[in-house]
């Protein structure tokens, strides 16, 4: 066996500079490419309570529509509303926390 001389000695330093810029490289890819998921899941998540929202909101307007004056059924649509916002807010942190965000 030969022992490896000045050129081999630099081209194998060179290599392996190479591979730790290309494992550098790997990392900060994958965090952008999770950060980019991320940044999706959130936005879908909050449309989604968005939407809730906006069709709870749509049911209390019926509700008070419906109740035509009656302060029992106004309560009762307000008391509905007051119960879907809860839920909509459980739920949202609950896939917030399964998302890890």
């Amino acid at each position: 066996m030969r022992a490896a001389g000045p050129g081999r000695l630099a081209l194998d330093q060179q290599l392996r500079k190479k591979k730790a810029r290309e494992r550098r490289n790997n990392h900060w890819n994958h965090i952008r490419e999770r950060s980019g998921r991320m940044e999706v899941i959130e936005k879908a998540i909050d449309n989604a309570y968005a939407a809730q929202i906006m069709t709870l909101y749509k049911v209390l307007a019926q509700g008070i529509l419906n109740a035509k004056g009656d302060a029992q059924k106004k309560s009762k649509a307000e008391k509905k509303f007051k119960k879907g916002l809860e839920l909509a807010t459980e739920v949202r942190n609950s896939a917030r926390a399964a998302a890890d965000l």
